[in-house]
């Protein structure tokens, strides 16, 4: 259980935290002929915003019982906006925009809250010591998945199959934690957060 919520953190918000990887390389060859730095930049912003703010509709869901529902569509979504991502053209800034800012965005914000909710099913003594532990699977993925994508991107692979490997990495450890998460509560009728749902979202953004 403990890896399963560990590998969901690094697949979801540890790979938010490699986007700086993303605009650098925009920045420096993939947009810099059309777009600002100003500009490029607003597709991680716009990103980080879906992350956190999907998670408000994801929190409800997953009081409601549609766990599986967010985190197999989430993570689906996540995939499926990566390839995208890897067969967009250079210069075309709606492409990334629509496949990173918009697409993973929503995709990681409907993922992640779901999968780290889920410790409130399994712990209530040492909740906080589950989450910080569960939670230190996306800094974990903050440090390893941007030296995985520099590597990638600027060695044999280059930028697009660098990408499509990120998406196949990530898909395997995603179908992982998956199989591995269970709830064990039943689900909310009346909407309160009896998983404590709002507690975990809200612990999120003070972190």
């Amino acid at each position: 259980m403990d890896l399963s919520r560990w590998l969901a953190q690094f697949c979801t918000f540890g790979y938010t935290n490699a986007y700086g990887v993303y605009n650098d390389f925009y920045v420096r060859e993939y947009l810099s002929s059309k777009y600002t730095s100003s500009q490029i930049g607003w597709i991680g912003s716009v990103q980080v915003l879906l992350v956190f703010s999907a998670g408000l509709f994801s929190g409800r869901g997953f009081d409601a019982g549609y766990f599986y529902h967010l985190v197999i569509g989430g993570a689906t979504l996540m995939v499926f906006c990566l390839f995208m991502l890897s067969i967009s053209q250079a210069e075309q800034y709606y492409q990334v925009f629509l496949a990173q800012g918009l697409g993973m965005g929503i995709a990681i914000g409907v993922t992640c809250v779901p999968c780290l909710a889920i410790v409130s099913h399994y712990f209530m003594r040492h909740r906080s010591l589950a989450l910080g532990v569960a939670s230190s699977g996306s800094a974990i993925g903050g440090a390893i998945q941007p030296i995985m994508l520099n590597s990638w991107f600027h060695g044999s692979l280059g930028f697009h199959r660098g990408v499509r490997a990120s998406a196949a990495f990530n898909a395997a450890l995603m179908v992982i934690a998956i199989c591995l998460m269970r709830p064990r509560l039943p689900r909310s009728r009346t909407g309160e957060a009896h998983s404590a749902v709002c507690g975990s979202s809200l612990w999120m953004f003070r972190t």
